[in-house]
């Protein structure tokens, strides 16, 4: 009799322990996603000025357009870690039609993270060789564009096993 009360019991517990598992599993499988945040995206002139007294260069060629600053930060916050040959298309940080990079550089990543970026007219590609989960970039870029209106960056990449990439917010990446 007793060992079929504990018989009873390891079913019992077996069968509560399934869907338990299961819903680890996808809730697992669910975290298949790139995260960014844009911390800032300012315009660094008023139109007024550009109109009238001020002339803006860029490595001595004089510049028309709206200029902004941002400063944009990466996270892997999937539940594993992405290797370079998981990547197809690698993130990319797009403009609008007609605007441009004018210049692009790290300002902070994880200690151990090998990132390189790309630029090209309206995109920064940035290209890691191994990017563990949690692991971060922040790049700090100024742009070009030819309307006064503000223009938000979008995010793009194909990678094996990531289905989108999300805005994250302050609270989650600790800033106050």
């Amino acid at each position: 009799m007793n060992s079929d009360l504990l018989n009873y019991v390891g079913l019992t517990l077996t069968m509560l322990g399934f869907p338990f598992a299961y819903l680890l599993y996808h809730r697992q499988k669910k975290n298949r996603r790139l995260s960014y945040y844009v911390h800032q995206n300012v315009a660094l002139f008023r139109s007024g000025l550009l109109e009238h007294d001020f002339e803006l260069r860029y490595k001595n060629t004089p510049i028309r357009e709206f200029v902004r600053s941002t400063r944009i930060t990466v996270v892997n916050s999937s539940s594993f870690d992405i290797s370079a040959s998981d990547t197809e298309t690698p993130i990319t940080i797009c403009l609008e039609a007609g605007s441009r990079w004018l210049n692009v550089a790290t300002v902070h990543k994880s200690e151990s993270l090998d990132v390189d970026f790309e630029v090209q007219n309206e995109a920064i590609q940035l290209d890691f060789g191994l990017i563990k989960k949690m692991e971060f970039v922040t790049i700090e870029g100024i742009f070009a564009h030819p309307e006064k209106s503000a223009t938000t960056p979008r995010f793009s990449c194909r990678i094996k096993n990531i289905d989108r990439m999300d805005s994250l917010n302050e609270y989650w990446l600790g800033i106050e």
